[in-house]
């Protein structure tokens, strides 16, 4: 089953040029107990994770200590200090986890061979590597800035380890 639906041509790509890897039969009803189990796969297949929003007791932060497991680096995006969802980024940025404003800094923090195929023209002008960017790589940067919410991390991550 795809969840969110909107997911769906996510989804589609990654059949096409990916995996699609879970623990679960296809189908299987997305329930909430299932979560932990899944972002277990998350945190196992990432390269690091990016944390845009938790509560004190959330499912970002289950990851977020599964991919620490694993020996996965973990990025905080700061969040507004007085609204609850913000607790698990803020947290994290202030125990040392990389802060990352924005999918640029996402893309800095990756692996030489993965962030030379996303951007693979080095440029001096901030100018000129936006338009590459606007121009090259507009899919990919919708899947990266999509990648921040946790409902499609999981096949973000996947597609970015398993496409050609």
């Amino acid at each position: 089953m795809i969840y969110p639906k909107e997911n769906k041509k996510i989804f589609a790509e990654m059949e096409k040029r990916g995996a699609i890897i879970s623990e679960f039969a296809m189908g299987t009803f997305p329930g909430p107990q299932n979560f932990p189990i899944r972002n277990r796969v998350i945190s196992g297949v990432s390269v690091g994770v990016v944390v845009v929003e938790g509560a004190q007791c959330s499912g970002s932060l289950i990851t977020t200590r599964l991919a620490m497991e694993f020996g996965r680096e973990v990025y905080g995006a700061p969040g507004n200090a007085t609204q609850a969802t913000s607790f698990g980024p803020n947290q994290l940025i202030k125990q040392g986890a990389e802060l990352e404003k924005s999918w640029e800094d996402v893309i800095e923090e990756l692996p030489t061979p993965i962030r030379a195929e996303l951007l693979p023209v080095e440029t001096d002008s901030s100018e000129e590597r936006a338009l590459l960017v606007e121009k090259d790589l507009a899919p990919r940067r919708a899947l990266c800035i999509t990648c921040l919410a946790w409902t499609t991390l999981a096949m973000w991550t996947i597609w970015l380890n398993f496409r050609d």
